[in-house]
């Protein structure tokens, strides 16, 4: 499977979410939300950093730019839903799962697109 630049810096970023919020939500106790921010920033460039060394990166195309654009859309529409839910039982960790999960249908949903085409 050929995987375009834009494809691969997709799939760094929805792992390493999911790694790192899949630990911090994963675990019973409550952890330390700046040092799961912190974590994840490093994850991400050290994700970007061997995909960027391993693929040159390409320009983006209409192609990229409408992918990203369905993918932004699809990722807000949960979050405002998610948000809406969380107002019946509003907590900081409710309000962080809801984001979370905008963020990966995000990237889930660009991945889609680039397989199935727009």
């Amino acid at each position: 499977m050929n995987l375009s630049y834009q494809e691969k810096s997709t799939w760094g970023s929805l792992v390493a979410t999911l790694a790192v919020y899949g630990v911090y939500f994963g675990s019973g106790a409550r952890g330390s939300l700046i040092g799961t921010i912190i974590l994840l920033v490093i994850v991400q460039i050290v994700c970007q950093i061997a995909i960027a060394v391993v693929a040159r990166p390409e320009p983006r195309d209409e192609r990229d730019r409408a992918i990203e654009s369905k993918g932004w859309r699809n990722g807000y529409v949960l979050l405002v839903t998610g948000t809406l839910v969380c107002m019946l039982a509003p907590t900081a960790r409710s309000l962080l799962l809801a984001l979370v999960v905008s963020e990966v249908a995000k990237s889930a949903s660009q991945l889609y697109y680039y397989r199935r085409g727009l």
